[in-house]
């Protein structure tokens, strides 16, 4: 079967001929493209004359005007020159004119409005007429052309602005809108001084250029191919050239979707049949129905998913009898899959031919800018005190364009804010580095330049690209043209601010938003002007007018094939329809057109979707597919041969283990385990964590202290639990330092310290910690405060309590305490280091020698055990981790000092200290000076045995708990899945 294209290519040929005074006119380039590609096979030339435009070219021919981007600045900017001389004194919209950043957000919503005001040919005089009450509008509409379900809607709008029930923000909406006729006129008449406008301006200008008889056209006969949705200066357009007897059309249409005036996807067309005669065909066809088709529906697990089920489908058809690349297509409903999709194609499918434009803001080099716009958006400070917040420093440096670049020291600059827990990073930090770093890292030029920013980016552009391209002719690549269109956008948006903002008096924030707006809208460009034998790769929108054998539908989910439409605009869904402007239901109406469309001349067509319901997708089929499953497949019309079935994509997966993790204790392992072995060479210690953790669970263990893997490293900017210890020891052991006597002696006289002196020792603590150089807590903020008086509140605790024991010796704090233990290594006597460090020493008033332990957690059933073997229990039922810590350390002080005989105690300072619980109980007897060594001689014998298994067990298996989700090596292990 012939497509559109070259049916339409054969009849232009067979009727005008190869003439010069004939314009073909096609609504994009890609169409064009395919266009000329028939035109030279019906030719039968290589070489042919023809003048094939775009319609944007046709009408930049007809209205002598420059057209200006949509999202240009200079229009917001223009724009708002006349919305200040209207607002600039008014009642309620005056706050809206004082600056340009609070007229941002609602100059964009307005130059929509006013692009499709003027596309659709309202008069805006009309459409904003301020009434009095609702018996004025039946009069004002009285002899108009207006229908009466359109006068309700008018009615209804006006009611929401009765006298009696209009707040505040209901008067600035109504002075608003009864003034937008103004805004546009003055807004017009300033772009035509310049000779540039919007397109729905230059659109009305052409319509008026037909109303005096001024529009001269440039050829003789225009001839009008495959458009679809035409807004009313268009159609107008359309309706001048086919009364002149030089318009001509051919429409790419069925019967299937015309004839029945219930589907979406012809309403427009439907119209336009009538208005503007196909000159090929008098009726549409039909091939929907009539033209045999295979057509799969495919639900597939997951997004990128579908882009892998590609794979398998381009195989198969490549390896079908009479495969022509040329003839196949992959269209994407979802525009995100392009890269999914490029890295997952088969290599029997030969050479592809991407035939649309990526969007910018899904690159690596967008996501680079827009950390770089965050580093900005988050600084303090001015000149050489500016500091950046670090997750934005980390994000820059982490960035896989950055991090990978030779001499740049990313992971060095990490890991000094991580050890010196930089929550603000100067910008000095980087003056050792790389020009790249500096540049991004550079503070503000000058204090009152926001445009600054942007220069910087610049700068930042360049400098990236010679790195990547040191050669003088740079290769051209994907990546060199995401830097090149980003480059000239952004050059283009500083060019305009630099004459602009200091008359506009923009803010650094409103440059952002402008620069992101801008980048939002770039979309990289993979078209080419060639459709050589490659298969297509394509959006929707691209897809007009081009016919393939073989179709595979991407992203076809309901919600995001059509997308959901949300109306930006102040003119109500109500007034749309009075005023026949577009309406929600014709953006659906459009991309319906394009679905149906595919299925008109496919041969097979696959259609994917993401059968899994997640926060993106509903895990729906899009609801074109099931219309035309429902209404015109061969299950439910015996007229139809279009067959339709469905399936589940499945894709096998082997996973990557099918057993528990284990580690052989080998030779590697062993050769690790002797750092910890009594020796010249190495002074490691087997600590009590390192101990319980084997306990615990002897993988994680294996991983930890041999293997030695840790969590990646982060800046803790809120408070930790270890914060908490590590703050609460150092002030007491500042503090007690200070105040105790010569002979260490310290009374409860002297512990009635002042509540300065107190919060001194801790904020002093707190800014060795935390890498800081506050001068008082009043410098503290957020979270950090409450840290502040709860750290405090501990502290209180531990003086009220150690009042009541006073006076006592305060011996040392943070004391480090190990000793030797005897194991076996294969038969052979070796010694191991275990040790860890010793909260606070003291001799109480009684002349106990106590070892006391600081703990900001939950002690309950933590300090009571029967036996001691219950705390060596590895099913952690029994294990008490309190004693077992207080009694290591016991035992390893014992060992330094065999003629001493510590006590045990425990600071619990969560709640009120008290005696009772300050204390071990072993089968209910306390734990004390008096049977520590006995108990302590049996805790040696079950430390030795579990330092002997350590050393000399084969495997270091995982054991299963209720606690694994929350270890840091649980995606390593799946012992508990």
């Amino acid at each position: 079967m012939q497509t559109f294209l070259q049916e339409t290519a054969k009849d232009i040929l067979q009727k005008y001929g190869n003439q010069d005074s004939v314009c073909v006119v096609f609504p994009n380039k890609r169409s064009l493209s395919f266009f000329r590609k028939a035109y030279a096979e019906a030719v039968g030339a290589t070489s042919f004359s023809g003048n094939f435009f775009t319609i944007n070219k046709i009408i930049a021919q007809l209205s002598g005007y420059f057209p200006l981007e949509e999202n240009s600045v200079k229009l917001l900017f223009t724009l708002y020159d006349a919305f200040y001389e209207v607002f600039k004194d008014s009642d309620y919209n005056a706050s809206l004119a004082s600056g340009f950043d609070k007229f941002f957000d609602t100059g964009n919503k307005l130059l929509k409005d006013f692009n499709e005001i003027d596309n659709y040919l309202i008069d805006i005089d009309q459409l904003c007429t301020n009434f009095a009450d609702i018996a004025e509008i039946d009069a004002f509409y009285s002899n108009e052309s207006f229908s009466q379900e359109q006068i309700e809607a008018i009615k209804t709008f006006w009611a929401n602005f009765s006298p009696e029930r209009l707040s505040k923000e209901k008067l600035r909406y109504h002075e608003l809108w009864i003034n937008l006729p103004r805004v546009h006129k003055l807004f017009v008449q300033k772009l035509t001084e310049n000779r540039t406008g919007y397109s729905g301006m230059i659109n009305r200008m052409i319509c008026q250029k037909i109303d005096n008889g001024s529009i001269a056209p440039k050829y003789k006969t225009y001839i009008f191919v495959g458009f679809n949705a035409l807004n009313k200066t268009e159609r107008k357009i359309f309706s001048w050239f086919r009364q002149n007897g030089s318009g001509h059309f051919y429409w790419d249409s069925d019967e299937y979707y015309i004839n029945d005036h219930a589907q979406e996807a012809g309403l427009f067309m439907r119209r336009y049949l009538i208005d503007y005669s196909d000159d090929r065909n008098p009726k549409p066809p039909s091939n929907i129905l009539t033209q045999p088709k295979n057509v799969e529906y495919i639900g597939v697990p997951l997004s990128v998913a579908q882009a892998k089920a590609v794979y398998g489908i381009l195989d198969d058809f490549a390896h079908q009898e009479g495969f022509v690349p040329e003839k196949t297509a992959v269209i994407l409903g979802d525009e995100h899959l392009l890269f999914p999709v490029l890295n997952s194609l088969p290599e029997s499918i030969g050479s592809v031919n991407v035939t649309m434009g990526y969007p910018f803001k899904e690159t690596p080099v967008y996501s680079l800018l827009s950390n770089c716009i965050a580093l900005r958006k988050n600084l303090r400070g001015k000149g050489e005190k500016s500091t950046f917040y670090y997750k934005d420093v980390t994000a820059v440096l982490q960035h896989p364009l950055i991090c990978n670049l030779p001499g740049v020291n990313s992971k060095i600059i990490t890991d000094a804010i991580v050890n010196n827990r930089m929550i603000r990073v100067y910008a000095k930090l980087f003056e050792p580095e790389c020009q790249l770093l500096k540049l991004i890292f550079c503070f503000p030029l000058t204090e009152n330049a926001p445009t600054d920013i942007l220069f910087q980016l610049m700068n930042v552009l360049s400098e990236y690209f010679f790195i990547k391209n040191p050669n003088p002719k740079p290769e051209k690549n994907v990546e060199n043209e995401y830097i090149y269109n980003a480059y000239l956008k952004i050059k283009s948006l500083y060019n305009v601010l630099i004459e602009n903002c200091e008359k506009y008096q923009l803010s650094d924030e409103l440059v952002l938003n402008l620069l992101r707006q801008n980048l939002d809208s770039v979309s990289v460009a993979f078209d080419s002007e060639s459709v050589g034998n490659s298969v297509q790769i394509m959006g929707m929108i691209e897809s007009r007018n081009i016919d393939f054998d073989n179709i595979i539908m991407l992203g076809i989910n309901e919600g995001v094939f059509p997308k959901t439409s949300e109306n930006d605009s102040f003119i109500t869904e109500g007034m749309r329809m009075a005023f026949d402007m577009p309406v929600l239901k014709y953006k659906d109406a459009i991309f319906a057109y394009f679905f149906y469309r595919l299925f008109q001349r496919a041969k097979n067509i696959k259609v994917l979707y993401n059968n899994v319901f997640g926060q993106s997708t509903s895990g729906e089929l899009s609801r074109f597919a099931t219309q035309i499953q429902k209404e015109a497949s061969n299950t439910y019309r015996a007229d139809s041969k279009l067959s339709i079935t469905e399936r589940e994509f499945m894709r096998q997966i082997k996973p990557s283990h099918t057993n528990n993790v284990n580690v052989e204790n080998n030779e590697d392992s062993r050769n690790i385990l002797k750092r910890y072995l009594v020796n010249d060479y190495h002074n490691s210690k087997l600590s009590p964590s390192a101990l319980s953790t084997y306990l615990d669970c002897p993988l994680k263990f294996y991983f930890q202290y041999i293997a030695r893997l840790t969590p990646e490293a982060e800046v803790e900017e809120d408070i930790s639990p270890a914060d908490f210890g590590t703050i609460l020891h150092a002030s007491v052991e500042t503090l007690y330092t200070q105040i105790k006597g010569a002979d260490g002696l310290i009374t409860a006289q002297a512990l009635n310290v002042s509540e300065p002196i107190v919060e001194q020792h801790i904020l002093n603590a707190y800014n060795q910690n935390f890498k800081q150089k506050l001068k008082d807590k009043e410098s503290l903020e957020g979270f950090h405060k409450i840290f502040f008086e709860i750290v405090k509140q501990y502290l209180g605790r531990i003086i009220e309590y150690d009042k009541s024991v006073a006076p006592f010796k305060f011996l040392a704090a943070e004391q480090n305490a190990y000793c030797p233990i005897d194991i076996n290594i294969n038969g052979l006597p070796e010694k191991v280091w275990i040790g860890g460090k010793l909260d606070r020493l003291d001799i109480d008033r009684n002349g106990n020698l106590r070892i006391v332990d600081y703990k900001t957690g939950n002690t309950a059933k933590k300090m009571k055990f029967s036996n001691l073997a219950d705390l060596f229990d590895d099913s952690q039922k029994l294990r008490r981790p309190i004693a077992f810590q207080l009694l290591f350390y016991s035992y390893v002080y014992m060992r330094k000092h065999p003629d001493l005989r510590p006590t045990p105690a425990v600071y619990a300072v969560r709640n009120t200290i008290s005696e009772k619980d300050t204390y071990l109980s072993a089968d209910s007897v306390p734990v004390n000076g008096v049977n520590i060594k006995q108990l302590t001689d049996e805790f040696a014998e079950h430390l030795q045995q579990l330092v002997n298994e350590i050393f000399n067990c084969e495997k270091f298996e995982p054991k299963p708990n209720d606690y694994c989700k929350y270890c840091d090596f649980y995606e390593l292990c799946n012992a508990d899945k």
